[in-house]
Protein backbone atom coordinates (compact mmCIF):
# COMPACT_ATOMS: atom_id res chain seq x y z
CA UNK A 1 0.00 0.00 0.00
CA UNK A 2 1.36 3.16 -0.95
CA UNK A 3 0.69 5.40 1.40
CA UNK A 4 2.18 8.69 -0.43
CA UNK A 5 -0.31 8.41 -2.90
CA UNK A 6 -2.88 7.80 -0.22
CA UNK A 7 -2.04 10.78 1.50
CA UNK A 8 -1.99 12.79 -1.89
CA UNK A 9 -5.95 11.59 -2.74
CA UNK A 10 -7.13 12.00 0.68
CA UNK A 11 -5.41 15.80 0.12
CA UNK A 12 -7.30 15.67 -3.56
CA UNK A 13 -10.60 15.38 -1.78
CA UNK A 14 -9.66 18.59 1.45
CA UNK A 15 -9.07 20.41 -1.85
CA UNK A 16 -12.48 20.19 -3.58
CA UNK A 17 -14.70 23.04 -3.44
CA UNK A 18 -18.04 22.68 -1.20
CA UNK A 19 -20.55 21.40 -3.94
CA UNK A 20 -23.11 24.47 -4.27
CA UNK A 21 -26.51 24.00 -2.86
CA UNK A 22 -30.11 24.85 -3.85
CA UNK A 23 -29.76 28.36 -1.56
CA UNK A 24 -26.42 28.85 -3.85
CA UNK A 25 -27.90 28.62 -6.92
CA UNK A 26 -30.89 30.95 -6.16
CA UNK A 27 -28.71 33.25 -4.69
CA UNK A 28 -26.42 33.13 -8.04
CA UNK A 29 -29.64 33.79 -10.19
CA UNK A 30 -31.06 36.55 -8.03
CA UNK A 31 -27.48 38.20 -8.12
CA UNK A 32 -27.73 37.62 -11.85
CA UNK A 33 -31.01 39.35 -12.88
CA UNK A 34 -30.36 42.23 -10.56
CA UNK A 35 -26.86 42.81 -11.44
CA UNK A 36 -28.48 43.77 -15.36
CA UNK A 37 -27.84 47.07 -16.74
CA UNK A 38 -31.02 48.70 -16.32
CA UNK A 39 -31.92 50.82 -18.90
CA UNK A 40 -34.77 53.04 -20.66
CA UNK A 41 -35.86 52.40 -24.18
CA UNK A 42 -37.26 54.64 -26.47
CA UNK A 43 -40.91 53.60 -27.30
CA UNK A 44 -40.00 53.85 -30.97
CA UNK A 45 -36.59 52.03 -30.70
CA UNK A 46 -35.69 48.78 -33.15
CA UNK A 47 -35.52 45.35 -31.38
CA UNK A 48 -31.96 44.48 -32.23
CA UNK A 49 -30.83 45.94 -29.01
CA UNK A 50 -32.81 43.85 -26.84
CA UNK A 51 -32.22 40.95 -29.14
CA UNK A 52 -28.16 41.45 -28.42
CA UNK A 53 -28.98 42.07 -24.94
CA UNK A 54 -31.16 39.41 -23.61
CA UNK A 55 -28.79 36.70 -25.44
CA UNK A 56 -25.99 38.12 -23.17
CA UNK A 57 -28.02 37.04 -20.59
CA UNK A 58 -29.21 34.21 -21.63
CA UNK A 59 -25.43 33.07 -22.00
CA UNK A 60 -24.52 34.70 -18.61
CA UNK A 61 -26.84 32.38 -16.87
CA UNK A 62 -25.78 29.34 -18.67
CA UNK A 63 -22.19 30.34 -17.29
CA UNK A 64 -23.25 30.44 -14.15
CA UNK A 65 -24.73 27.30 -14.25
CA UNK A 66 -22.00 25.70 -15.77
CA UNK A 67 -18.81 27.09 -14.11
CA UNK A 68 -20.39 25.88 -10.90
CA UNK A 69 -21.42 22.21 -11.95
CA UNK A 70 -18.30 21.67 -14.18
CA UNK A 71 -16.17 22.61 -10.91
CA UNK A 72 -18.04 19.74 -9.09
CA UNK A 73 -17.58 17.62 -12.06
CA UNK A 74 -14.09 18.27 -12.45
CA UNK A 75 -12.87 18.26 -9.07
CA UNK A 76 -14.22 14.89 -8.13
CA UNK A 77 -12.07 11.75 -9.52
CA UNK A 78 -13.43 9.38 -11.48
CA UNK A 79 -14.53 6.50 -9.54
CA UNK A 80 -11.90 4.51 -11.37
CA UNK A 81 -9.24 6.72 -10.54
CA UNK A 82 -9.70 6.12 -6.97
CA UNK A 83 -7.18 4.05 -5.13
CA UNK A 84 -8.19 0.78 -4.05
CA UNK A 85 -8.04 1.29 -0.33
CA UNK A 86 -9.87 5.00 -0.84
CA UNK A 87 -12.32 3.19 -2.86
CA UNK A 88 -12.81 -0.05 -0.21
CA UNK A 89 -13.73 2.71 2.37
CA UNK A 90 -15.74 4.94 -0.35
CA UNK A 91 -17.77 1.79 -1.08
CA UNK A 92 -18.13 0.89 2.79
CA UNK A 93 -20.06 3.72 3.52
CA UNK A 94 -21.37 4.82 -0.14
CA UNK A 95 -22.44 2.50 -2.64
CA UNK A 96 -20.16 2.89 -5.32
CA UNK A 97 -22.17 2.70 -8.57
CA UNK A 98 -23.71 6.03 -6.52
CA UNK A 99 -20.85 8.07 -6.95
CA UNK A 100 -20.22 7.08 -10.96
CA UNK A 101 -24.08 7.76 -11.42
CA UNK A 102 -24.02 11.16 -9.45
CA UNK A 103 -21.05 12.12 -11.40
CA UNK A 104 -22.67 11.25 -14.37
CA UNK A 105 -25.87 13.14 -13.76
CA UNK A 106 -23.65 16.31 -13.24
CA UNK A 107 -22.48 15.49 -16.50
CA UNK A 108 -25.65 15.58 -17.79
CA UNK A 109 -27.07 18.34 -15.98
CA UNK A 110 -24.50 20.66 -17.46
CA UNK A 111 -25.02 19.47 -21.07
CA UNK A 112 -29.03 19.85 -20.92
CA UNK A 113 -28.40 23.28 -19.27
CA UNK A 114 -26.25 24.27 -22.23
CA UNK A 115 -28.89 23.03 -24.91
CA UNK A 116 -31.59 24.86 -23.30
CA UNK A 117 -29.42 28.10 -23.78
CA UNK A 118 -28.88 27.19 -27.37
CA UNK A 119 -32.70 25.94 -28.21
CA UNK A 120 -34.24 29.81 -26.17
CA UNK A 121 -31.27 31.57 -28.72
CA UNK A 122 -33.25 30.34 -31.79
CA UNK A 123 -36.50 31.46 -30.35
CA UNK A 124 -34.75 35.09 -29.52
CA UNK A 125 -33.73 35.55 -32.87
CA UNK A 126 -36.38 33.85 -34.54
CA UNK A 127 -38.65 37.10 -35.44
CA UNK A 128 -41.12 36.66 -33.31
CA UNK A 129 -40.14 38.36 -30.44
CA UNK A 130 -40.79 42.02 -31.53
CA UNK A 131 -41.65 43.54 -28.09
CA UNK A 132 -39.55 43.93 -24.53
CA UNK A 133 -42.40 41.66 -23.07
CA UNK A 134 -42.12 38.88 -25.29
CA UNK A 135 -38.31 38.98 -24.54
CA UNK A 136 -38.91 39.22 -20.76
CA UNK A 137 -40.64 36.09 -21.19
CA UNK A 138 -38.55 34.19 -22.76
CA UNK A 139 -35.80 35.06 -20.36
CA UNK A 140 -38.52 33.95 -17.61
CA UNK A 141 -38.93 30.64 -19.61
CA UNK A 142 -35.07 30.01 -20.02
CA UNK A 143 -34.03 30.96 -16.83
CA UNK A 144 -36.65 28.81 -15.18
CA UNK A 145 -35.88 25.47 -17.51
CA UNK A 146 -31.77 26.10 -16.55
CA UNK A 147 -32.64 26.21 -12.38
CA UNK A 148 -35.27 23.38 -12.80
CA UNK A 149 -32.65 21.15 -14.36
CA UNK A 150 -30.21 22.34 -11.74
CA UNK A 151 -32.69 21.38 -8.34
CA UNK A 152 -33.18 17.87 -10.54
CA UNK A 153 -29.67 17.46 -10.18
CA UNK A 154 -29.46 18.40 -5.98
CA UNK A 155 -29.94 14.77 -4.60
CA UNK A 156 -26.42 14.05 -7.19
CA UNK A 157 -24.91 17.12 -5.47
CA UNK A 158 -26.14 17.07 -1.89
CA UNK A 159 -24.96 12.92 -2.23
CA UNK A 160 -20.77 13.91 -4.07
CA UNK A 161 -20.88 17.08 -0.57
CA UNK A 162 -21.15 13.93 1.93
CA UNK A 163 -18.46 11.63 -0.14
CA UNK A 164 -16.32 14.63 0.41
CA UNK A 165 -17.01 15.25 3.81
CA UNK A 166 -16.34 11.77 4.78
CA UNK A 167 -13.16 11.40 2.49
CA UNK A 168 -11.57 14.60 3.52
CA UNK A 169 -12.07 13.69 7.49
CA UNK A 170 -11.02 10.08 7.33
CA UNK A 171 -7.45 9.58 9.10
CA UNK A 172 -4.57 8.01 7.15
CA UNK A 173 -5.12 4.89 10.20
CA UNK A 174 -8.49 3.75 9.08
CA UNK A 175 -6.41 2.42 5.96
CA UNK A 176 -4.36 0.03 8.63
CA UNK A 177 -7.66 -1.95 8.83
CA UNK A 178 -7.85 -2.35 4.89
CA UNK A 179 -7.08 -6.31 5.53
CA UNK A 180 -8.38 -7.35 8.44
CA UNK A 181 -11.84 -9.06 7.91
CA UNK A 182 -13.33 -8.53 11.14
CA UNK A 183 -13.06 -4.57 11.17
CA UNK A 184 -14.16 -4.41 7.59
CA UNK A 185 -16.98 -6.58 8.32
CA UNK A 186 -18.23 -4.36 11.24
CA UNK A 187 -17.78 -1.46 9.19
CA UNK A 188 -19.68 -2.62 6.43
CA UNK A 189 -22.16 -3.48 8.75
CA UNK A 190 -22.49 -0.05 9.84
CA UNK A 191 -22.30 1.53 6.44
CA UNK A 192 -25.15 -0.33 4.69
CA UNK A 193 -27.27 1.20 7.76
CA UNK A 194 -25.98 4.84 7.37
CA UNK A 195 -26.81 4.44 3.53
CA UNK A 196 -30.19 3.44 3.90
CA UNK A 197 -30.86 5.81 6.26
CA UNK A 198 -29.99 8.38 3.75
CA UNK A 199 -31.86 7.67 0.77
CA UNK A 200 -29.94 8.67 -1.65
CA UNK A 201 -31.99 9.13 -4.99
CA UNK A 202 -31.25 10.41 -8.63
CA UNK A 203 -33.20 12.03 -11.15
CA UNK A 204 -33.61 10.62 -14.16
CA UNK A 205 -32.67 11.54 -17.37
CA UNK A 206 -34.91 14.49 -18.81
CA UNK A 207 -35.45 16.49 -22.25
CA UNK A 208 -36.63 20.02 -22.06
CA UNK A 209 -39.00 21.49 -24.54
CA UNK A 210 -38.14 24.65 -24.92
CA UNK A 211 -41.65 25.29 -26.62
CA UNK A 212 -43.24 24.64 -23.45
CA UNK A 213 -41.72 24.66 -20.11
CA UNK A 214 -45.25 24.84 -18.34
CA UNK A 215 -44.91 21.21 -17.72
CA UNK A 216 -41.03 21.25 -16.84
CA UNK A 217 -41.04 24.48 -14.24
CA UNK A 218 -42.88 24.85 -11.34
CA UNK A 219 -45.46 27.62 -11.51
CA UNK A 220 -43.61 29.05 -8.33
CA UNK A 221 -40.45 29.29 -10.05
CA UNK A 222 -41.65 31.16 -12.97
CA UNK A 223 -43.47 33.31 -10.80
CA UNK A 224 -39.98 34.28 -8.54
CA UNK A 225 -38.28 34.62 -11.58
CA UNK A 226 -40.83 36.74 -13.29
CA UNK A 227 -40.89 39.33 -10.73
CA UNK A 228 -36.97 39.61 -10.48
CA UNK A 229 -36.95 40.23 -14.60
CA UNK A 230 -39.68 42.55 -14.38
CA UNK A 231 -38.07 44.83 -11.55
CA UNK A 232 -34.94 44.57 -13.69
CA UNK A 233 -33.59 45.16 -17.15
CA UNK A 234 -34.80 46.98 -19.82
CA UNK A 235 -37.63 49.35 -19.86
CA UNK A 236 -39.82 51.22 -22.34
CA UNK A 237 -40.05 54.93 -21.53
CA UNK A 238 -43.34 56.22 -23.08
CA UNK A 239 -42.11 60.13 -22.81
CA UNK A 240 -39.17 59.63 -24.91
CA UNK A 241 -38.97 61.34 -28.15
CA UNK A 242 -39.27 58.63 -31.27
CA UNK A 243 -36.43 58.83 -33.56
CA UNK A 244 -37.90 60.49 -35.91
CA UNK A 245 -38.18 63.74 -34.03
CA UNK A 246 -34.58 62.71 -32.81
CA UNK A 247 -33.43 62.86 -35.81
CA UNK A 248 -33.29 67.24 -35.63
CA UNK A 249 -30.38 66.74 -33.63
CA UNK A 250 -28.10 64.54 -34.76
CA UNK A 251 -26.06 64.92 -31.75
CA UNK A 252 -28.88 63.62 -29.30
CA UNK A 253 -29.54 61.15 -31.55
CA UNK A 254 -26.01 59.50 -31.97
CA UNK A 255 -25.82 59.83 -27.95
CA UNK A 256 -28.97 57.48 -27.83
CA UNK A 257 -27.68 54.92 -30.11
CA UNK A 258 -24.48 55.10 -28.81
CA UNK A 259 -25.43 53.97 -25.33
CA UNK A 260 -27.98 51.04 -26.51
CA UNK A 261 -25.10 50.30 -28.38
CA UNK A 262 -22.83 50.07 -25.47
CA UNK A 263 -25.68 47.56 -23.77
CA UNK A 264 -24.25 44.87 -26.00
CA UNK A 265 -20.57 44.89 -26.10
Amino acid sequence: MDKAKILELQKRFKQISVVPNEKDFADSMASLIQNQIVTVIPKNHPTYPLLHFYTQELWSAEMMFNDKLSTVFKEFPAFNQILPSFSYLLCGRYDGYHYFLAQGQVYHARELIRTIAYGFEQLLDNGDCDSLEKFKRLEVNALGCMYTVAMRCMPSLAYLEKVRQYIASLPDSCLEFENNAAASTLRKTKCDAILADEDCTFPLAVDVDVHNVADFVHPDVLSWLDELVRENGPRIRDDQLDFAKQSHNPKEHLATVSSMQSLVI
